[in-house]
């Protein structure tokens, strides 16, 4: 797929540069009237080729930066890329977009087949934009944030077990028969 990209710039290029060189001679052959001196005709192909250069420095610029975009490497272009909205809070918690919302709350919520809208909702102070990024991170570096999401689940059951009173037995159960009797 990449090859084909590339032959397909290459291609292009050729086409500008073909008919770059075309227009240049009628243009130059418009504005004359019959022949030239050996001395003007060398003078002018020599001011022709220098122009051409110029035009091909211009156009070989712009393939390598078509090139580089196909391959996915960009050293000529400034990315314009946002700041992942992200950060360590003191004990080591990732905040998104400036909240108190963790990174662990936002992808367990999507894991479970939460749409970002439906994460927004639940979370009052989120932006849509900030948990799109955050996904997006997410998804992109899973592998790099396996080991937070490890260390943040053992923390959590560790306080969970130090707390039997957030998490008392039958709560659930108590919660589904009052809403029945409702």
């Amino acid at each position: 797929m990449v090859l084909v990209v590339i032959l397909g710039v290459t291609y292009r290029y050729i086409l500008l540069m073909i008919g770059t060189a075309e227009e240049m001679f009628e243009s130059r052959r418009s504005r004359m009237a019959g022949k030239l001196e050996a001395k003007e005709a060398r003078r002018l192909a020599v001011a022709t080729a220098g122009v051409l250069l110029s035009k091909t420095m211009q156009l070989l610029r712009v393939w390598a930066l078509l090139r580089t975009q196909a391959l996915g490497d960009n050293p000529d272009v400034t990315a314009v890329v946002d700041a992942i909205p992200l950060a360590r809070d003191a004990q080591g918690a990732y905040r998104v977009g400036g909240t108190r919302v963790t990174l662990d709350l936002v992808v367990r919520a999507f894991n479970r087949g939460a749409t970002v809208e439906e994460i927004v909702q639940k979370y009052d102070g989120l932006q849509l934009s900030d948990v799109y990024q955050v996904i997006g991170y997410y998804l992109k570096h899973a592998d790099e944030l396996a080991e937070y999401f490890e260390n943040r689940a053992r923390e959590e059951e560790g306080l969970l077990s130090s707390h039997p009173e957030w998490a008392p037995a039958g709560l659930g159960d108590r919660l589904l028969a009052r809403r029945k009797s409702r």
